[in-house]
């Protein structure tokens, strides 16, 4: 019979105690700081310094693109540093990709023009593969596998999202234009996004907020809340919370989005298509942009 010498089992238990499990709330939370938090600072910003009197002055020292940047380079290192630690073969292709998307965020966001309006899309791109590699780490697979249904999951889930977006939208056209003070929006909300001229930059900007919204305040924090023990409730409240949140700058109009926000919850945790819940958020908030240009 053999035994270990004191020496490696000293080796093991030190290896042992420096790969602790990963925290599922943990993920979550740092993910949505990440990938949600410059939306949501812009927005609560905006409120605040609308709507209140006198607010804090650091509020206004914090410039957004600060908080975006910093939000960014903490994205693209985890997702780089997720994919070191995967001894897995064509791993190292996988590394030169993120690598080739942060630098093409950075050369889009601080290059000559149009190269800003496209920023979103590598943004968009790496916040998607950050879920996916922390649904993986978790063992969890983001996509549910098909069940052979005939396609019947995917298709109620664009119809689900396509129905629920708009009638969100009509709702909060209503509430925008029964409560006028709580808004911010100067204009539609393509303008109010920094929209002057073209379509570059809103066609990139519903890429990047549709897989913001189905993708990371959808999917992950179903697939990480679940990991993390929470209850149905909470990972509702979490997911619709963000997202109203995040558009902070409708007022008050932003609570429709509780309608869409449960819907997509409802529909990614029956039948686990991400990719046909953002398909379907981008096309519902296209149709009134492309309506909108003709028209200008």
């Amino acid at each position: 019979m053999t035994t270990d010498s004191p020496a490696s089992t000293d080796v093991s238990r030190s290896t042992h105690e420096r790969q602790e499990p990963r925290s599922p709330f943990r993920d979550l939370s740092l993910l949505l700081l990440l990938t949600c938090g410059p939306s949501i600072w812009i927005s609560l910003t905006i409120f605040v310094s609308t709507h209140i009197a006198a607010p804090p002055s650091w509020i206004g020292s914090i410039h957004p693109e600060w908080v975006r940047l910093a939000c960014f380079a903490g994205t693209s290192a985890w997702l780089i540093t997720l994919l070191a630690h995967r001894p897995v073969h064509g791993n190292g292709r996988r590394l030169g990709a993120a690598l080739t998307l942060a630098a093409t965020w950075i050369s889009t966001t601080y290059g000559p023009c149009p190269l800003p309006d496209l920023a979103p899309i590598p943004l968009a791109a790496i916040g998607a593969w950050l879920c996916i590699e922390l649904g993986r780490a978790h063992g969890i697979r983001l996509s549910k596998p098909a069940r052979g249904d005939g396609g019947v999951g995917a298709s109620l889930s664009v119809i689900g999202v396509v129905a629920t977006g708009w009638l969100s939208g009509f709702l909060a056209a209503y509430l925008v234009n029964l409560l006028p003070a709580s808004t911010v929006m100067q204009g539609s909300q393509e303008t109010s996004l920094g929209w002057t001229d073209g379509l570059a930059f809103p066609v990139a900007n519903i890429i990047f907020t549709s897989v913001m919204e189905e993708v990371v305040m959808v999917a992950a924090v179903c697939v990480l809340g679940r990991a993390a023990g929470a209850r149905t409730v909470t990972i509702y409240v979490i997911s619709i919370g963000v997202r109203v949140l995040a558009h902070g700058y409708f007022g008050l109009a932003a609570l429709a989005l509780t309608l869409l926000g449960a819907a997509s919850v409802w529909l990614y945790r029956q039948y686990g298509r991400p990719a046909h819940l953002a398909t379907a958020h981008a096309a519902v908030d296209l149709a009134p942009l492309l309506a909108l240009s003709l028209h200008t």
